[in-house]
């Protein structure tokens, strides 16, 4: 699949925040400096996957992806209201100073002896009509557990905490810095997930940046 650029809908998203931005290429710039960050979209039959990239100081890039249900501008539009609603809060907050303390918790983690500034997402939910299932207890709790027992932690880092449903078949993923993660894989497979005949998903985003 060739990717499509989503640009102009990423550029109407940091607009409707009043946040100015600068163009290089496919990039949208804040305020004229690192970080970066652009969008695409990969269309697939009758779904699709959106990417965001965003670009740190550093030359890393955190990789979200999130999948879109439906044709063309339908999958689009599926796929970025699931950004909305799970990742970009985050990047608001950790990135851009913009926190809504109903989407994102911030507060000072300390793992590995560091000092963090945390930015914590909101657990997005996303489930089908025949789903009736329920968040676990302790799902916050022992993902938090598991980043501050991360011993090689320096700058700034990035989790996502995914975990679906689809006929009674559980899957579970946990990346830190776009790479698995096996404590946090750990840490979801400790929780009781309820099994459903439909589908339903949950997900987390937290990012990580050093006090300085």
């Amino acid at each position: 699949m060739e990717p499509v650029s989503l640009k102009s809908q990423m550029a109407d998203l940091l607009s409707a925040r009043d946040i100015v931005f600068d163009q290089e290429g496919e990039w949208l710039i804040p305020y004229g400096e690192l970080p970066a960050i652009r969008t695409s979209w990969f269309a697939g039959e009758n779904s699709g996957r959106l990417d965001v990239e965003v670009l740190l100081q550093d030359n890393r890039i955190i990789h979200e992806c999130f999948a879109g249900v439906g044709q063309q501008e339908a999958g689009i539009q599926d796929a970025m209201n699931s950004f909305v609603l799970n990742s970009f809060p985050v990047l608001l907050a950790a990135f851009w100073k913009i926190n809504d303390p109903e989407q994102v918790t911030s507060k000072e983690l300390l793992a590995s002896g560091t000092l963090y500034n945390a930015y914590i997402g909101s657990i997005s939910f996303r489930g089908s009509v025949e789903a009736d299932a329920s968040i676990p207890e302790g799902f916050v709790e022992l993902t938090e557990t598991a980043i501050r027992n991360e011993t090689t932690l320096l700058g700034t880092h990035w989790f996502r905490s995914f975990f679906c449903n689809v006929a009674e078949q559980h899957t579970v993923e946990a990346l830190a810095n776009n790479e698995p993660w096996a404590a946090g894989i750990d840490a979801l497979n400790k929780l009781e997930w309820e099994k459903s005949p439909g589908y339903y998903s949950v997900r987390q985003f937290i990012v990580l940046r050093e006090k300085e």
